[in-house]
């Protein structure tokens, strides 16, 4: 079974180090990992079409565009690349680290955002992800008007696709276009001294943050070179209990 995820260079330091864990995390359990690009976002028919939306949106909310060449726009882009993807699969952000996550016998080809109202882990096929940018566009005004009192409360002006799909995830569910779902199990925040152990991780800018409140070494460490740390240990503790099954 496949995996996507989607990058663009945003100047972020470590992310090709970052790309090379996340593939290895998903191969190891037998996923076939692929990595998207804004090439890929164009070679959709509807590529055009959602730039233009998006641009708008932000017109209307902040009065103006979101640049080239950063991460806001990157995090939009990467629903309409999905619209490319040539079978029913996952998609994840690229620091979704799989622990234990093995292939399911059957996937629905459905969209199924499966970590909540977060766009971090879902699964679908092309006519899926198409369907849910076509209901994104029955709800601009809906989205404009979320992302203008997100925008009074938080002072932000820049919306990715996670604020598009908190916008109008109730009437999505309610019309059947998506489904969504949340286990505490499957995909959290990772700790390095937590317990048990979960399927997946989301090793997230904001979990870093927590892990430098809550342990003393860690404070002092650039959070993109936390995340590659805590990708490795993470991929070193599986391999650790795989060994360990294999010698009882």
């Amino acid at each position: 079974m496949k995996i996507y995820t989607y990058y663009e260079d945003v100047n972020l330091n470590k992310q090709n180090e970052l790309l090379e864990l996340w593939k290895s995390s998903w191969a190891r359990h037998g996923y076939t990992p692929i990595i998207l690009s804004r090439d890929d976002a164009k070679r959709s028919s509807m590529y055009e079409e959602y730039y233009a939306f998006v641009q708008r949106v932000h017109e209307k909310v902040s009065g103006k565009p979101l640049p080239e060449n950063g991460y806001w726009l990157a995090a939009q882009l990467e629903i309409v690349a999905f619209t490319t993807i040539d079978s029913i699969s996952f998609t994840s952000d690229y620091d979704i680290i799989n622990y234990d996550f093995p292939v399911p016998e059957i996937l629905n080809k459905e969209l199924h955002w499966r970590n909540g109202c977060c766009s971090c882990f879902a699964s679908g096929d092309a006519e899926s992800w198409v369907r849910y940018i076509e209901f994104l566009f029955e709800k601009e005004n809906d989205i404009v008007q979320w992302c203008k009192e997100e925008k009074e409360k938080t002072k932000r002006t820049e919306f990715g696709d996670q604020d598009f799909l908190v916008a109008i995830h109730k009437p999505a569910i309610q019309n059947n276009v998506v489904k969504m779902s949340y286990d505490e199990k499957i995909c959290e925040m990772y700790f390095p001294d937590q317990i048990e152990k979960l399927k997946l991780y989301h090793i997230s800018h904001n979990n870093m943050g927590q892990i430098q409140s809550k342990f003393n070494e860690y404070k002092n460490i650039h959070q993109e070179d936390l995340r590659i740390m805590m990708a490795k240990k993470i991929i070193g503790e599986n391999m650790i209990t795989d060994i360990s099954q294999i010698l009882k």
